[in-house]
């Protein structure tokens, strides 16, 4: 297997640590558990029927006094 470094920043690399310590799993396999949940969550929301796109989107205005 060929391991691939992926750059993060500090605060990210920490979080990731923590996450790791928590389930007891190394970073590799958390990466990879954390991108299949993501990518699960990603094909569930494509299966959803698409909204409404031709209702006109509602804005906020913002009055200073």
């Amino acid at each position: 297997m060929i391991y691939k470094n992926i750059p993060v920043d500090e605060e990210t690399y920490k979080l990731l640590i923590k996450i790791c310590e928590r389930y007891g799993r190394k970073q590799g396999a958390q990466m990879k558990e954390l991108l299949k949940a993501e990518w699960e969550r990603i094909i569930r929301a494509d299966q959803l029927p698409p909204r409404n796109t031709e209702e006109p989107s509602q804005t906020v205005q913002v009055v200073k006094s």
